[in-house]
């Protein structure tokens, strides 16, 4: 027996069939058990039309195959593949996942939304010609790297590899940390190294620059303590400045030195100051008595007041021949090359506390193996 067509009024369901035996009740009911599989509560049917399928309780809504729609909405209860968009079926989007929407196209999983953030998945791609920040002057992060006014900030100790970097306007090269780089051509000496080729002394600042064989050391140091001198009496006394590398022979092409010194409220005393590859000791009131007191850079009265003025002196080796028996400005692989700043006089009976050395040194040196 075929249903042809259904008209809901009231509670009870009629159509042609039902119609044409009205007068007889049991075939009525058999027609109701068959259009709705002997349950009395569903309805089957190959086909409907109609403009309006109702609830039939308030706020429950009408389910279609596991599909709610219910007060406007469509409900796809996490059904995987639940909304599938092309001909062939293989374009969905699904939220079978809590909280998660899938974006699958050609049959694969290609974008993923959750709360905040959307990702494309291994092998899927953004393109895009602008991405805008959200919030105005945030900029735009990606994988750490800030993306700002036109500037990108990378966070610290990360690396930046590229295997070419050109100069954005013509003929102005490209700087790098103040070290201009242009046609080819850099200043070698302003490239500041990561490891130094010296060792650090204690309070003692050092900063080296150079390309890997000429190296120019920096020392800066503060209130730094020669030693106490005798009140009244000779004394010799020195500080461990730094040390020079000891695994390859080198050449020192220059030491500058821009230093002042101290000695409490006596100013006028006037030692013998000098750089030594040892540490000056012991009661004399020169350094001349003993060669490796002054072997880098001889003694040299001391022309201002102990106040901290600076003073100026420049080492810059003579003609005269260096070989592998001299310490300075030679100096073979496996020697030890300490530098000391050293310092000898008969003091003023009323020195106290300690001579101390404010100032800079710096080193040039080349490697010459």
């Amino acid at each position: 027996m075929t249903l042809k067509k259904i008209k809901k009024f009231g509670t009870d369901y009629d159509s042609d069939e039902i119609v044409a035996r009205a007068k007889d009740v049991n075939p009525i009911i058999d027609l109701l058990n068959a259009a709705t599989d002997g349950t009395g509560t569903g309805l089957a049917v190959s086909s409907m039309t109609t403009n309006t399928i109702n609830e039939t309780t308030s706020g429950a809504g009408v389910t279609v195959d596991s599909v709610l729609i219910k007060d406007g909405a469509v409900d796809l209860n996490g059904a995987a593949d639940a909304l599938i968009l092309d001909a062939d079926g293989d374009t969905t989007i699904s939220a079978d996942t809590e909280d998660t929407i899938n974006f699958e196209i050609n049959g694969a999983d290609d974008f993923q939304m959750t709360a905040n953030t959307f990702t494309a998945l291994s092998g899927s791609t953004i393109a895009t010609n602008t991405i805008a920040e959200t919030t105005a002057g945030s900029g735009v992060t990606v994988d750490g790297v800030l993306v700002k006014d036109g500037g990108i900030v990378c966070a610290d100790a990360a690396t930046l590899e590229v295997d070419v970097v050109n100069e954005a306007t013509a003929a102005a090269g490209v700087t790098v940390d103040g070290m201009l780089i242009k046609d080819g051509a850099c200043k070698p000496s302003s490239v500041q190294l990561p490891t130094p080729y010296g060792t650090a002394a204690s309070n003692v600042t050092t900063v080296e620059y150079g390309d890997g064989r000429n190296i120019t050391t920096t020392l800066s140091f503060t209130d730094l303590v020669i030693g106490a001198p005798t009140a009244g009496g000779d004394s010799a006394h020195g500080v461990l400045i730094h040390t020079l590398p000891q695994t390859t022979p080198l050449l020192v092409n220059s030491i500058s030195i821009v230093v002042g010194l101290t000695l409490g409220s006596v100013t006028t005393d006037t030692p013998d100051v000098g750089l030594g590859s040892t540490q000056a000791n012991g009661a004399v009131a020169t350094l001349d008595g003993t060669g490796t007191f002054e072997d880098i850079m001889t003694g040299q009265t001391w022309p201002g007041t102990l106040d901290g003025t600076l003073d100026y002196y420049a080492v810059i080796p003579g003609g005269s021949v260096a070989t592998d028996a001299t310490i300075f400005p030679l100096m073979k692989a496996s020697t030890a090359k300490p530098i000391y700043l050293n310092a000898a006089d008969g003091w003023n009976a009323g020195v106290t506390g300690n001579l101390t050395a404010t100032g800079t040194i710096v080193i040039n040196y080349t490697l010459i193996a």
